[in-house]
Parts: structure tokens; C-alpha cells; sequence
């Protein structure tokens, strides 16, 4: 069976459009899983504090300060303080 030139191309942007796509969800699904480590450290570090109280937590072995800050109903997290 002979393929003509068009559906050749045709074949190969196929394939390359899925790889593509695959790609995205992989790196897109570690970064979410990386921000939600982050998320459960902001969390953790205000566990035992009360609102705008100083606190800190690790992230690659740098330490992060922090405000204990609270978003409508979700617990107490450790908001990094911008320099």
C-alpha cells in the first residue's frame, strides 16, 4: 500500500500534535504537584499559631517568613512576606 505525500504529513502532525499534548499533561501535573507540596508547607506552618502571627517553613533548604494569613474559609497559611 502506497501513501501518497499528504497523508504522510498528515500522519506525522497527527503524531506530533499527540506528543505534544502528552507532554503538556505530564509537566503541567508536576508542577500542580509541586505547588501542592508548597500549599500543605504554608499550612503546616501555621498549625499551632493564630492569624497575622510570624512564621516560616523550608523550601529547598531556603527558609521562607512569613504572616499567618486566612482566605474566606480555609484554615490559617503562612504567607510569604515579599521583600
Amino acid at each position: 500500500m502506497k501513501l501518497n505525500k499528504n497523508r504522510i504529513i498528515s500522519i506525522v502532525i497527527f503524531i506530533v500534535i499527540i506528543i505534544s499534548v502528552i507532554l503538556f499533561v505530564i509537566f503541567n501535573f508536576s508542577i500542580f504537584d509541586k505547588r501542592k507540596d508548597f500549599m500543605e508547607k504554608e499550612r503546616i506552618a501555621c498549625q499551632d499559631l493564630d492569624l497575622n502571627d510570624g512564621c516560616s517553613f523550608y523550601v529547598k533548604n531556603e527558609q521562607i517568613l512569613g504572616q499567618c494569613s486566612k482566605f474566606k474559609n480555609s484554615p490559617l497559611v503562612c504567607k510569604p512576606i515579599k521583600n
